[in-house]
């Protein structure tokens, strides 16, 4: 998933800034700058339940309007 991301992004012109995790492939982080992809094993992705963050701030920034 994450090589094809990155042939992808190349083909469309996109310059990735870093790659972190790849070896290991787990969790894997790909960095364009203004976007930051993140590519999760199951298992890793249910740890660390990223998701639940993102609702979570949604939830604030909305009670702040």
């Amino acid at each position: 998933m994450a090589d094809g991301l990155i042939i992808d992004g190349k083909k469309r012109g996109l310059i990735k800034d870093r790659v972190e995790g790849y070896k290991e492939a787990r969790w894997v982080l790909v960095d364009y700058g203004d976007i930051v992809v993140h590519i999760f094993a199951p298992e890793e992705r249910a740890y660390y339940d990223i998701e639940s963050l993102w609702r979570e701030t949604a939830v604030k920034l909305e009670a702040a309007r």
